[in-house]
């Protein structure tokens, strides 16, 4: 439970203990229950992005005063105007952690001080001295030695900075062709700076905004990733890993969280829907299978393990987590156990993948791409009925507006791949939107007749 509702409520509870509603005793029994949800203070994003952009303006101005004055500096005055701002993170930090000082609003501008100032460090110390050098080796170093400053702070640019780095060397080894599955093991280091981050504030912001970032960046650089050798893999691979993040994201998000507040389950419900969605028309499924296999294109054989392990550990995952899933179930008790047709949807979701396999085979030994694609079709449409009806039965509007909306890009998207006139389609425009306003209104309006 957030700290700001903890507060309403212990405020009202106060209020009805002066009016005699409740006894001195129960409002004890009040505040002992909801103690543990007032330890600490949780920052707050607005709080996050004004202190970034404060630190980031000063950094800026800095490089913009030296930029000026550049031509004039001797390469000693370049070498320790170079090491002055790493010097002085490093130092405020120490005195920081010895003065017992390592709040959040000294955190954040200082690891985004101290990320750009190692950067700015290595640049200026390979221009001085003429260290020659490539692009993707000057990202890598910067990450690198950013991940230090991630597990000192603890804060966010850091933590978004490091992988955003990583990506950025992705991406330059893509364009030169190099492999760069190396990505996957760097990313590893980051989880145990980021359990400490959820266990000092496991319903803040901070948290959320870095799993939101991180966890796009990385969903990104899986594309990149991917040797592709097998046509095809790819809709296996990215089904699985978006359920992944689905299911655990209902392991350990707290379900009465907002979107916001629940990156997994969103990024991963939200992806799945996305991917399921192409797969409904016919050209993810053509040329598919070990009949088009494309090894010739790639230099080192090797690289190709990394495509079958993911496409055969990420589905074992999703498995996993299902039954753990299964377990939290039977583990929780009265309200907190879902109801049927909600297990029934997530159950579904997280199927995904071993859906897709199932048609990958398919398509793979039959050329069965318009059967598949059909069956695919069947299936979200499937996923958008059940996560309709739990959201009524749920009371989550917000599962009843996903539900149609899936519901309706997959109208849409068949029709306008018809050859239907401008008339035609604007009608079902028309249709579509009356449709997803009475959904609406006839939601609402049983929700709060329930309530």
């Amino acid at each position: 439970m957030k700290r700001n509702h903890c507060e309403i409520l212990l405020r009202e509870a106060r209020e009805w203990h002066n009016e005699g509603i409740i006894s001195a005793s129960a409002l004890q029994q009040i505040e002992n229950r909801y103690a543990q949800f007032m330890q600490g203070r949780n920052t707050s994003l607005r709080t996050i992005l004004f202190l970034s952009l404060g630190a980031l303006l000063i950094g800026m101005g800095i490089i913009l005063l030296l930029a000026a004055n550049w031509d004039w500096l001797s390469r000693p005055m370049r070498t320790l105007i170079a090491f002055i701002p790493l010097l002085m993170s490093i130092f405020v930090w120490v005195v920081s952690r010895f003065k017992n000082q390592n709040t959040r609003p000294l955190q954040e501008p200082l690891g985004i001080i101290w990320t750009l100032s190692i950067g700015s460090a290595i640049a200026i110390i390979s221009q001085t001295y003429q260290i020659s050098g490539s692009a993707d080796n000057f990202v890598m170093t910067w990450a690198i030695l950013t991940l230090p400053v991630l597990y000192a702070t603890l804060a966010v640019f850091p933590a978004i900075g490091y992988f955003a780095l990583l990506f950025s060397w992705v991406c330059i080894n893509a364009e030169m062709g190099d492999n760069s599955q190396l990505y996957w093991l760097l990313v590893l280091l980051a989880f145990p700076a980021f359990r400490t981050i959820r266990q000092q504030a496991p319903e803040g912001s901070r948290f959320a905004l870095i799993i939101w970032l991180t966890a796009l960046i990385s969903v990104a650089a899986l594309g990149f990733t991917l040797e592709k050798a097998l046509p095809g893999l790819w809709t296996v691979i990215y089904t699985s890993a978006f359920a992944s993040l689905y299911l655990g994201g209902l392991l350990i998000e707290d379900q009465r969280d907002s979107q916001w507040n629940s990156p997994m389950r969103t990024l991963g419900l939200c992806g799945n829907a996305v991917v399921l969605y192409l797969l409904t028309f016919q050209w993810p499924w053509e040329d598919v299978g070990w009949e088009y296999w494309s090894a010739n294109r790639i230099s080192h054989s090797w690289q190709m393990v990394f495509d079958f392990v993911l496409a055969f550990g990420l589905p074992l995952l999703t498995i996993v987590l299902g039954v753990l899933l299964r377990r939290k179930w039977r583990k929780s008790g009265g309200s907190r156990v879902p109801p049927t047709i909600l297990k029934f949807n997530q159950i579904l979701w997280g199927a995904a993948p071993l859906v897709v396999i199932i048609l990958y085979s398919i398509a793979a030994r039959f050329d069965g791409e318009v059967f598949v694609s059909l069956v695919t079709t069947a299936f979200l449409c499937l996923i958008s009925l059940t996560t309709m009806t739990a959201g009524l039965i749920d009371r989550q509007l917000r599962l009843i507006n996903g539900g149609v909306f899936i519901f309706l890009a997959i109208v849409l998207g068949k029709f306008f791949t018809s050859d239907f006139s401008f008339t035609a389609r604007g009608t079902a425009f028309v249709i579509c939107g009356i449709l997803f306003v009475a959904a609406n209104s006839i939601a609402s309006r049983r929700i709060r007749r329930s309530a």
